[in-house]
């Protein structure tokens, strides 16, 4: 039987600690009866982040406040400007050094459609927290790369003869930097007689830092023979040594089975807001569907001017971004005032299993370290019959050098970027225990509608 949950509670969360349901509301705090946590609620917003740290920052100028109310399409009001200052007067670190560098980046997403808000001024530097890094070594080994293998996509089978990308991710865990030229990506195969087949290299796209963790997608080139294989995967040093990272068993077939080839690939050549005006009418399409009079969605990611802003319903929208859910809030109050904003990580969703009907997410699932355990959790806290949508994700690898000038930029920045191909969105909502109800595909660009198995 499907739990039920109050509608009409003004802030209804759960503990992101013990998941205890729901905290009691103080107004300026959340308290959770069960483990004692309390959070905090900033400009109404509660800040469901265990860990997190407020420090308070200079108070921002007039010139910043004109121009970030011009950017957002605020008033120009006196009592707007004192919002303003109070949401941009502290900053939030985040124990997670990824968490920390994918919470940062309201201001620069801003600047990067064309907006030309001034930097605020840093708080005093013996009052910033620093975030860590918990995939950090104590100790290295010499000057070779020393790293963590975290996971892979590859099939485990393969078709012979064959070269494509497939994504693996590892974590830096050394004291110094490691890049291209010196360091590639590399493997080879070892067949069960033991004979070598040596591979191709990957160049480095980025210079992966200390302590950094990485998706990259590699080139592998199959043998030309079917039969069982061993595929070493390591990193192969200017010097000649090869750093194993992981072995992976892989049966290489005559041909293999598309497990994406039911998938609507309509091939339309969209640009960015076009991708996304065509996702939402083909959502609010399906939601309808569903026959629901005040369905309970949730957009994960939605940033400050979530997707479902026109949506009939319960609406939520959670996001790292403390700032950005400030400012979503005082956006959302010059509307109709209907979407409840909470900051908190999308993998520790403050919110009871079974909870909504319909969980969105909007060019946000990529961000996620490993994307099928992130798409499990939302399962979870999905009704039963409920419906899923990851839409406008990326769809296609790049190569090397071959890499859009944008995301280059996004990962010299350090943020978790990850571009999957077909296959292995497949594979990840496989993973996830979820199946498809409707995939859409367009050029770079994936639109899924999944219900879960579990």
């Amino acid at each position: 039987m499907q739990p039920s949950y109050p509608q009409d509670a003004l802030r209804p969360a759960a503990c992101p600690q013990c998941e205890n349901f729901p905290l009691e509301d103080l107004g300026t705090e959340l308290l959770c009866s069960a483990c004692g946590s309390r959070f905090q609620v900033s400009c109404n917003v509660p800040i469901l982040i265990p860990g997190v740290i407020c420090t308070p920052r200079p108070t921002p100028s007039d010139e910043f406040i004109r121009k970030i109310s011009a950017a957002l399409q605020l008033p120009v009001a006196p009592e707007f400007g004192d919002r303003i200052r109070r949401v941009f007067s502290a900053s939030w670190t985040i124990p997670s050094l990824g968490l920390h560098t994918e919470s940062t980046q309201f201001l620069d997403r801003l600047r990067s459609s064309g907006s030309d808000v001034p930097a605020l001024d840093p708080p005093a530097a013996g009052n910033v927290a620093k975030p860590t890094d918990s995939s950090k070594a104590a100790t290295v080994v010499g000057e070779m790369p020393c790293c963590r293998w975290l996971l892979h996509y590859i099939s485990p089978v393969l078709a012979a003869a064959t070269r494509a990308t497939w994504n693996v991710r590892f974590a830096n865990i050394g004291s110094t930097s490691i890049s291209s030229p010196a360091v590639h990506l590399s493997y080879y195969w070892r067949a069960a007689d033991g004979s070598v087949i040596d591979g191709l290299l990957t160049r480095l796209p980025v210079e992966i830092g200390a302590g950094r963790e990485i998706t990259l997608p590699m080139l592998i080139e199959t043998p030309s023979g079917p039969g069982r294989y061993s595929l070493s995967i390591g990193l192969s040093v200017q010097s000649g040594e090869f750093v194993l990272l992981r072995t992976l068993p892989i049966e290489v077939a005559e041909a293999t089975t598309v497990r994406c080839a039911g998938w609507n690939q309509r091939g339309t050549v969209f640009d960015y807001d076009a991708d996304h005006l065509d996702a939402i009418e083909l959502t609010y399409d399906r939601i309808q569907s569903l026959g629901l009079k005040r369905p309970r969605i949730l957009e994960i990611g939605g940033n400050a001017s979530p997707m479902i802003r026109d949506f009939r319903g319960e609406l939520y929208n959670v996001d790292i971004d403390v700032h950005a859910m400030q400012m979503g809030y005082l956006i959302d109050r010059e509307s109709d005032g209907s979407i409840r904003f909470y900051a908190a990580n999308a993998n520790a969703l403050p919110f009871p299993d079974g909870f909504f009907d319909v969980i969105l997410i909007f060019s946000s699932l990529h961000h996620m370290p490993d994307p099928r355990v992130s798409l499990r959790h939302y399962g979870r806290k999905l009704k039963a019959d409920g419906l899923m949508g990851v839409l406008c994700e990326p769809v296609g690898h790049y190569l090397g050098d071959d890499i859009d000038p944008e995301l280059l930029q996004e990962l010299q920045k350090g943020l978790n970027e990850q571009t999957f191909s077909l296959e292995e969105w497949a594979s990840i909502f496989q993973g996830a225990g979820l199946y498809e109800r409707e995939v859409i595909v367009d050029r770079g660009s994936l639109k899924a509608f999944l219900g879960r198995y579990f």
